[in-house]
């Protein structure tokens, strides 16, 4: 895969159209496998290379994705010290992000936090509401993200969709 080509279009065609579009808004940008999986590529083919970054050249995920120009929030729980896929796959369950202890945006769908929220990891839309006590009526939202749709690795139709999820917050 030509790694600078889908970096210049992620920042050219989804970071920096984003930012002009919300210009005072906070951003977050929540790491999942799909993220990962380009540096998952690039160690495979140079083992040493999480060590050569974050170790020797002190470089975060944040600075790999060239997030601060676009003043982009990271969410992860991830740093580069996660080799193992096993390591990854675990930590990813744990990247979410709580806002104003009232609605959560998640990697992966979870239903346990018992509150609003949104996730995308499934790249299939779906939406459920729920009612509990504490939180009274509540909505999960689940958006197809960042993927390539009708990726050469999928077998069979392509049933999987792209989107983004804009959440307000009233807190009030």
């Amino acid at each position: 895969i030509d790694i600078k080509k889908r970096f210049d279009f992620v920042k050219n065609h989804i970071f920096s159209p984003l930012r002009k579009a919300c210009p005072s808004a906070q951003i977050d940008l929540i790491i999942g496998n799909h993220e990962w999986r380009i540096l998952t590529i690039l160690a495979n083919k140079t083992p040493a290379m999480k060590v050569l970054l974050a170790d020797v050249m002190n470089i975060t995920l944040a600075d790999i994705f060239g997030l601060k120009e676009f003043e982009i929030n990271l969410v992860s729980k991830l740093d580069l010290s996660a080799y193992m896929q096993r390591d990854v796959k675990d930590e990813l369950k744990e990247n979410f992000k709580v806002y104003y202890n009232c609605f959560v945006a998640a990697h992966i769908r979870d239903y346990g936090f018992g509150m609003s929220g949104t996730s995308g990891h499934t790249h299939r839309p779906e939406l459920k509401t729920d009612y509990n006590l504490a939180m009274g009526l509540t909505s999960w939202v689940t958006t197809g993200c960042m993927c390539k749709t009708g990726a050469e690795y999928v077998e069979g139709p392509n049933k999987w969709t792209n989107g983004f999820n804009i959440a307000y917050v009233d807190t009030l």
